[in-house]
């Protein structure tokens, strides 16, 4: 058993911890910002893998996380999952990059019987599966729950600092602290990509299925139903603004027009207008997750770019298991 520092509160930070807090370690986590300030707040959070690479080592972790999650939507509604019926739209019929381990994967064409392609956007094919979606407002608080001590609230301006201050010294620290290591560790191949979400009452558009189009990268679209509400997104723009821990930049008006036009699109037709929320995703050119090559008691554990709900588990089953090798 180990004791270990996980520095950072979003669904990377909290889905360590709780799977190192399963395998018997003690452990401890300290963030700058928690709630509805950091980004995994306001994500869309279904099942897809979107901006993250390198692909062989997303599609794995992805294909854990799925089995996990899948198996929660199953037994714990206070988790935050559901299964929704997921189509994701193509101009070929090759098995995407991350379908290989999906067993349910199914290809669509528009000209099959009983297919109303209207609402396709002029998409040939369409790849149906089942797809775990995650709604943020229950989830984060649900795995805070699972911890053993409650997250503290704790800015951390060096990993040194992380190992030498507390209440014990831990053997191991785990940065899971996103866009934050841009500055704690002058990484400078981690970026913000802006992105926007429009929060909607459900409308026309069927609670139990979800839709993704990202054929055209300026022009990506998802809709993803809730509960209670209905998600239509989305961008994926570089940022250039400020990026402070505990702040989310401001919506863009002109966007939220462009989203709902977008979906009119697709037939998608909300009620009305809950909320706009909009955040920056942690990309890097290649997702970090290793043992830092200066120090031997810190693992790496972010730049998750879109998918940090879709790889999460996968990421921290991995972390986990450099801890035990290590131990």
């Amino acid at each position: 058993m180990s004791q270990i520092t996980v520095i950072g509160a979003g669904v990377i930070g909290l889905t360590t911890a709780i799977t190192l807090q399963e395998r018997g370690h003690q452990v401890r986590v300290v963030a700058a910002a928690t709630g509805a300030g950091i980004t995994s707040s306001v994500a869309g959070a279904i099942w897809f893998p979107f901006w993250a690479e390198p692909r062989e080592r997303v599609s794995k972790w992805a294909s854990v996380t799925r089995r996990w999650l899948t198996g929660l939507a199953r037994a714990d509604a206070r988790a935050g999952v559901d299964m929704l019926r997921m189509l994701e739209l193509d101009d070929q019929d090759r098995v995407p990059w991350w379908g290989a381990e999906i067993e349910d994967l199914v290809l669509t064409r528009a000209t099959d019987r009983g297919v109303d392609a209207s609402v396709w956007n002029g998409a040939p094919f369409g790849w149906r599966f089942a797809a775990p979606r995650v709604d943020p407002r229950h989830h984060l608080p649900w795995l805070e729950a699972c911890l053993r001590a409650p997250v503290e609230r704790l800015a951390i301006a060096s990993l040194r600092e992380a190992i030498e201050r507390g209440p014990t010294r831990p053997d191991i620290v785990v940065n899971c602290t996103g866009l934050a290591s841009r500055t704690l560790l002058q990484d400078s191949a981690i970026r913000p990509l802006f992105g926007q979400v429009v929060v909607c009452t459900p409308g026309t558009f069927d609670p139990g299925s979800s839709m993704a189009d990202e054929r055209d990268p300026k022009a990506v679209f998802y809709v993803i139903p809730r509960r209670d509400e209905v998600i239509i997104g989305g961008c994926t723009a570089e940022w250039d603004g400020p990026v402070a821990d505990g702040t989310l930049p401001a919506p863009d008006p002109n966007l939220t027009e462009v989203l709902l036009d977008r979906a009119a699109r697709y037939g998608v037709v909300p009620r009305g207008i809950l909320r706009v929320v909009a955040g920056l995703r942690p990309y890097r050119t290649t997702v970090r997750v290793e043992r830092d090559a200066g120090d031997a008691r810190i693992i790496h554990n972010y730049g998750h770019g879109g998918s940090g709900y879709t790889i999460a588990r996968g990421c921290a089953e991995e972390v986990a298991e450099m801890v035990e090798r290590g131990a």
